[in-house]
């Protein structure tokens, strides 16, 4: 969900725990953090075959992009947006594939795991892909939770203790 959203449902006491960038917009006095990553996220950009390939976030500077609506990219949603040439907003994986197909867009932004499902379920064809960045999640938990620095302590326990498993399946989660 946007930051916004995600820091009033925190003061409102509506979300407790959550997965998120280590540094993000969500004030620390509010969370904890855990130590370690729960998971990587990698951001993979999609393009039609044909299509200029791009390898790294600054490629798509004037390009037509195709965003979900609610991502922030690793934080790097605005500066997509400032440097693109155009930006249709999607609010799925499956509208956004859709676009893709339909030509109108060079390239759809989305996260690995979730867009394979998608392409498999699918069987979307005639496309090509490249890996743009990986952005490691941690557990975060409000403090207003109660015994909040508690659990954290168990939850770091658990994915210290987990880490080497966590590690050689992190790459492909999100």
């Amino acid at each position: 969900m946007p930051h916004r959203r995600l820091i009033d449902f925190i003061e409102q006491r509506k979300v407790d725990l959550w997965a998120g960038l280590n540094n993000s917009r969500v004030k620390n006095e509010l969370t904890l953090v855990s130590k370690t990553p729960l998971f990587v996220m990698e951001l993979e950009v999609y393009w039609k075959a044909g299509t200029k390939r791009v390898d790294k976030l600054a490629d798509l500077n004037n390009k037509n992009l195709i965003l979900i609506s609610s991502y922030s990219y690793g934080g790097n949603y605005s500066r997509l947006v400032k440097n693109a040439n155009k930006v249709t907003s999607v609010v799925d994986h499956e509208d956004g594939f859709d676009k893709l197909a339909s030509g109108d867009n060079e390239y759809l932004l989305v996260y690995k795991k979730i867009s394979q499902r998608v392409i498999d379920k699918y069987q979307i064809t005639n496309i090509e892909k490249s890996s743009l960045s990986k952005y490691n999640l941690y557990a975060k938990m409000s403090k207003a939770y109660p015994n909040a620095e508690k659990i954290m302590k168990k939850i770091d326990e658990f994915l210290l203790n987990s880490n080497n498993t966590i590690k050689s399946n992190s790459v492909d989660s999100d």
